[in-house]
């Protein structure tokens, strides 16, 4: 203002100020400014009045009401952006975690004075602070200064009932709760009548909120000093409140609440530590299930005085007790309890072994169970656990030594976490009343190496356990590890002494007896290092570099590699019929691409050939392993084993091993490999079969589902349904899928048919298939089976399978096109049993498999949408699908005559079955509704249920509002109907909508934006604006502050991208939102 040769003349208070001021400083003369401090609603009627009738003077009115003064603009000053308070707290200079400098921004609500003044705080307070009051100093100081500066001239009675109403968070003063006051006013001796009459002056001054039933004194750092005030030598209120609200354990609660957030003052936090002594409210377990909640929020206030109540409470408790007993929300408290405790470094050790025996009870399977969070807690780089690494790596080191083997699995499950490469951290501190602690961190490429080869070390030694469970565990998790390990120790010219500890872990692994699974994951682990390894010698090749450290590292892969041969017979065999290695895999996939035989099957055809040569090579042990599931390309070999065995020399072997499990289908396939060649020979094989043994009869209908249908395998198979050797379901089972039809005649096709025919619902629903297959093929369905068709839909309708329906919609869209009338009469046979058409799950075929429906429709539109309606008229229970249909296939904007015929035809309950499946979001549906109440004017049962369609609405992406301006919109359009029913009913659709609409617009604010009431669909406008920095706010905010799911709904790909190069984000989040636009610009 120098600079205009202005005068500014300040009033601190209105109180100094007369119009007289105002007449002296408006000359034409002199140019001056005033501005008046504090302005509540006694003085903003005078000051307006002075001001505006000035006509120099200009005038600067600050009140913290909320000002509506026509033609007078209006500045509303509220918190800094985050990004704002982000720049402020770093032109300070002083270096404060990242944590604490959300928790400050938080607690000062982005008021740049008042986190400059927290900050002031902050400075003198060490790095690690021992004392709780320490860590809360800011908190504190804050909250004295807003006690100072907006209550300095609050007259006693207001500041007498503000302190009886910060007693409890809310506290009730209406309704049912309107005895809460007068219990906190008896106690402290306070005037009751005094509290209530001040509240209003409260309010006015923006002091107390209300709530409903309940008022709350805010800021709630004001709320706590006065409270604090108020228990301040004279803890005994606390104590006679608790006992006059034992009856009411909502008021305790709140009340608790009260106490945790002064647990900072002396007296409280003393009073706390006492609740949670073994003379406190939990001296056994049972009090702790009674109030686990509460013990939960206390422990967030009191970490150190929580842990040793837990450890004495389930300290004791053997593993059986601790599965049995902690159970349910018991447990559940508890590991939410531990949590928080485990993130801090004065209580992480306590905790994490109270995790670890809970973790081997654990009787729950979720991710945040005692287990999950127990795991999750080592890994090196975690943005939240304070812990020293060191003081972890101990923990893990003593646990790996229990005598329990369940404890060692998981200590062997947290190691590999621990160096995970790719770790999802979804354990946070929460926003409690304490700054959280700064993590710990790995300072150096010395301490991160050191970290990672105290968790080699662990796993090493626990491969080599005397349990096979913990070995399996640890020899999986060592090679997770190994390949995370080698990324950061094959340096550019050497090995790491880390690397070095790799390799010979490796080797010790390949050394030892390795089942064949193990022996799989071993070369697929090997397999994906040898790729990471390959990958850096190229990239060095291409930059003119030689990689010393990755060239020694294939070296010494190549030795292990070398001790991993097994070039017999056997070790061939299971390499390539068992199952396959990352490598062999990848290398089958890439000559798929190139059109080239597979690998392994070169490699199986070349073993099979060998059996046919030298019979001693397949040994009875490996036939018997080739007959398990652990050999899972066995098909293939016994494929070729047959095919290439001219002599027929394994043909007895294979049928004496018919009884086992997999016997008959080795012989399928062994049979089909003969056929490959010589399908008469194969034919021969099955004659010789004896039909007396019933092993043989199963090697016959492995084979004859196997090969390629013909006249004589037709025959074979009604030969053994004719003689009672196999029913009709063992072989439509066999026979329905795969294209076994595909082949047949139509003769043969439907004389197979007729013989499997027998009556029974379970036939019927194989048949139904099997007509599905041939109809699939594009074959069509003669005169006859169309006959025994429309029998097995009838039959097998009640059918409770839910895959079968795809396959009757396929027979019923074919028989319905040649006859929709008869498609029709099975609907009403079927409706006309008890529950018939709502057990029917051959209907539930929804979204475009529906194809009968949409045949009919397309066929007899109108007859379709009449028989549908008169299933629901009559099925009061309305099954899902004929909902779903209805919805989905009717257009009400075109529809509208046959539902009006439908309902005039069928009364009242037909206008009911109409009104049911209307869409108010259609314009049909409100001619509809007006002619529905024309037709039913005195229906109130009509007009109630077109009142619930308008109320109805399927999934919404954000706001509600949008939705009900629609649709009050359209209901105000039939105000002025002629017919007064229509007018009325529309009339009170209009009065409640605009209920819903405040209702909704009052509560449609953004969870993540507190500090501004900003709803979906206004956060949506902002964001189109292109050119207005609002936008750029919103992007900013919607990143940092909203949950992963709503940043997809609001934000575009170029918004994403555009936020990230402002927005400061914590480096995991960053890194999250970057490697998703590096996927999504991949995929396009």
């Amino acid at each position: 203002m120098k600079d205009q040769e202005a005068r500014v003349i300040w009033a601190s208070d209105p109180s100094v100020v007369v119009e007289d001021h105002f007449r002296a400083l408006d000359t034409s003369s002199g140019k001056a400014l005033v501005v008046v401090d504090n302005c509540d609603a006694q003085q903003l009627e005078a000051l307006q009045r002075w001001a505006l009738s000035r006509t120099h003077l200009k005038t600067i009115i600050i009140s913290r009401r909320s000002l509506a003064i026509p033609d007078v603009p209006l500045v509303k000053l509220e918190g800094l952006s985050d990004q704002a308070c982000e720049a402020l707290l770093r032109r300070t200079g002083q270096k404060i975690p990242h944590l604490t400098r959300d928790w400050i921004g938080r607690i000062a609500g982005n008021n740049p004075g008042l986190l400059l003044y927290a900050l002031a705080a902050q400075r003198d307070i060490p790095e690690r602070p021992v004392l709780a009051s320490e860590r809360q100093k800011p908190r504190q100081v804050i909250g004295t200064l807003l006690r100072r500066t907006l209550l300095a001239s609050l007259p006693a009675d207001e500041l007498d009932a503000a302190q009886v109403l910060a007693i409890l968070p809310q506290v009730g003063i209406e309704g049912d709760r309107e005895a809460e006051l007068a219990t906190i006013a008896a106690v402290l001796g306070r005037d009751e009548l005094s509290v209530r009459q001040a509240i209003p002056r409260l309010e006015e001054k923006h002091l107390v909120v209300r709530r409903g039933r309940f008022v709350e004194v805010v800021p709630e750092l004001i709320a706590n000093e006065l409270a604090a005030e108020v228990f301040k030598g004279a803890a005994d209120r606390i104590t006679r409140l608790w006992l006059r609200m034992m009856m009411d354990r909502s008021a305790q609660d709140r009340l608790l609440r009260r106490l945790l957030d002064l647990s900072d003052y002396p007296a409280i936090a003393s009073l706390l530590d006492e609740i949670l002594s073994e003379t406190g409210w939990f001296p056994m377990l049972e009090d702790l299930r009674d109030q686990a909640r509460r013990f939960r929020l206390i422990a967030e206030a009191r970490p150190r005085a929580a842990l040793p109540a837990l450890q004495r409470l389930l300290g004791h408790l053997d593993e059986t007790n601790l599965r049995s007993v902690v159970d349910g929300d018991l447990r559940r408290e508890i590991v939410w309890s531990l949590r928080p405790l485990a993130l801090r470094a004065d209580t992480f050790s306590g905790a994490a072994k109270l995790l670890l025996c809970l973790a081997e009870a654990e009787n729950e399977n979720v991710s945040n169970s005692a287990t999950g969070v127990f795991l999750s807690l080592f890994h090196w780089s975690h943005p939240e656990v304070s812990a020293p690494h060191s003081e972890r790596i101990d923990l893990l080191q003593h646990a790996a030594n229990e005598v329990s083997a369940t404890k060692r699995i998981l200590v062997a499950r947290a190691a590999g976490q621990a160096v995970a490469g790719q770790a999802v951290f979804w354990l946070h501190h929460g926003e409690g009343m304490f700054p959280p602690e700064e993590p710990a961190r790995l300072r150096t490429w010395g301490d991160v190496w050191e970290f990672h080869a105290s968790i080699l070390g662990i796993l090493r030694g626990l491969t080599r356990d005397q349990d096979q469970q913990v070995r399996e565990t640890a020899f999986h998790q060592a090679l997770e590890s190994i390949r995370e390990l080698l990324h950061i120790s094959i340096l550019e010219n050497d090995l790491h002494p880390l690397a070095v500890s790799c390799f010979e872990t490796l080797g010790e692994l390949a050394r030892a007896e390795l089942s064949l699974r193990s022996g799989v994951e071993l070369r697929s682990g090997l397999d994906l290092i040898e790729d990471d390894i390959s990958r850096r010698i190229e990239e060095a090749a291409r930059e003119g570099r030689h990689h010393y450290g990755a060239s020694t590292a294939k070296e010494r892969l190549e030795a292990i590699r070398t001790q991993l041969q097994d070039e017999s017979f056997g070790g061939r065999l299971k390499r390539w019929v068992g199952p396959h290695a990352w490598g062999d895999d990848y290398a089958d996939v890439e000559s798929a691409s190139s059109e080239e035989i597979e690998p392994s099957s070169r490699h199986i055809t070349q073993l099979a050939k060998e059996t046919t040569t030298d019979a001693n090579l397949l040994t009875p042990e490996l036939l018997d392993w080739l007959l398990t599931d652990e050999a899972q390309h066995a098909s293939r070999f016994f494929i070729a084993l047959g095919k290439y065995d001219s002599a027929g020399i394994w043909q007895d072997l294979l049928v004496k091993r018919l009884p086992a499990p997999n016997g008959p289908w080795a012989f399928g396939w062994y049979v089909k490999g003969v056929a490959k060649k010589d399908r008469a020979r194969a034919e021969g094989t099955l004659d010789r079969l004896s039909l007396d043994k019933p092993d043989h009869i199963r090697g016959i209908l492995s084979a004859a589902f196997l090969l390629p249908a013909t006249p004589g395998s037709v025959q074979r198979l009604v030969s053994l349904v004719q003689k009672r050797l196999a029913s009709p379901s063992e072989v439509i089972a066999g026979i329905r899928y795969g294209g076994w039809v595909q082949p047949l005649s139509a003769d043969l096709f439907v004389n197979l048919v007729e013989e499997l025919e027998d009556g029974t619902t379970e036939t019927a629903v194989g048949l139904t298939e099997l007509l599905a297959s041939w109809l699939y093929f594009s074959k069509e369905l003669g005169e006859g089976l169309q006959e025994k068709a429309w029998l097995f839909l009838q039959r097998s309708a009640l059918s409770e399978d839910r895959h079968f329906a795809h396959s009757w919609d396929r027979v019923a869209t074919w028989l319905a096109e040649k006859e929709p009338q008869r498609f029709f009469d099975l609907i009403e046979r079927l409706a006309g049993i008890p529950g018939g058409l709502e057990a029917a799950k051959v209907f539930d075929v929804l979204q475009d498999h529906a194809h009968v429906w949409r045949k009919l429709l397309a066929l007899r539109r109108d007859d379709t949408l009449r028989s549908l309606l008169q299933i629901q008229l009559e099925d009061g229970r309305r099954p899902f699908w004929l909902s779903w249909c209805l919805e989905h296939f009717l257009d009400t904007d075109t529809d509208g005559e046959v539902l009006i015929r439908f309902a005039v035809d069928n009364g009242e309950r037909g206008a009911l079955a109409v009104a049911n499946i209307l869409d108010a979001d259609r314009d049909g549906f409100w001619r509809i509704a007006e002619r529905l109440i024309t037709a039913f004017p005195e229906s109130e049962r009509l007009a109630s249920r077109l009142d619930s369609r308008v109320g109805t609405t399927g999934v919404i992406k954000g706001s509600f509002v949008p939705t009900w301006h629609h649709r009050m919109d359209r209901a105000a359009r039939l105000l002025n109907h002629p017919h007064s029913r229509v007018s009325q009913w529309a009339r009170q659709v209009v009065d409640w909508l605009e209920d819903y609409i405040r209702n909704e617009e009052k509560e449609d604010q953004e969870r993540f934006i507190w500090d501004y009431r900003i709803s979906r669909r206004q956060l949506e406008d902002l964001l189109t604006k292109r050119d207005s920095p609002d936008r750029l706010w919103a992007i900013r905010r919607i990143l940092k502050r909203a949950p992963t799911k709503d940043v997809l709904e609001l934000l575009t790909l170029e918004d994403i991208k555009e936020g990230l190069t402002t927005v400061d984000l914590p480096e995991e989040e960053r890194k999250k939102w970057e490697a998703c636009l590096a996927h999504w610009s991949h995929r396009g």
